[in-house]
């Protein structure tokens, strides 16, 4: 079967429901959020460095999108590195704001920030929990 094209495919991010079952660790969160931003935002970043000159590949906009979660990481407080609950729920909450500010639909933006925020709820709330 021949693999669709990125922007036909179902986000990453959709599918990926079945993680929830148990708990999750802040990192596999974490990387959650990178790759449902990465989905959210691919189609255009793919473009738009396309037309700069640069390598529009899936890995390339992905470590885009990875470089902005760790800014946003950054910009609330946060270590992309060892995030904790809390960072975490800001960078969800600004990433949100972005993709509104970028034209991303706000029925999109609020399926994906509750999707987010869903994952983020299977993160035990232990001082000592594995990153």
């Amino acid at each position: 079967m021949a693999r669709q094209p990125d922007s036909m495919r179902e986000p990453r991010c959709l599918l990926s429901e079945d993680r929830f079952r148990g708990h999750l660790t802040s990192s596999e969160v974490r990387d959650l959020v990178v790759d449902c931003f990465t989905d959210t935002h691919r189609v255009r970043f793919s473009s738009s460095r396309g037309e700069l000159g640069m390598d529009a590949g899936s890995r390339a906009v992905r470590g885009s999108m990875e470089r902005l979660v760790r800014l946003a990481f950054s910009q609330v407080g946060g270590d992309y590195d060892l995030p904790t609950r809390h960072h975490l729920a800001r960078v969800i909450d600004l990433l949100a704001e972005r993709s509104l500010d970028w034209g991303i639909e706000p029925d999109v933006v609020f399926e994906r920030h509750s999707l987010m925020t869903r994952a983020m709820g299977r993160v035990p709330d232990r001082p000592n929990w594995k990153n």
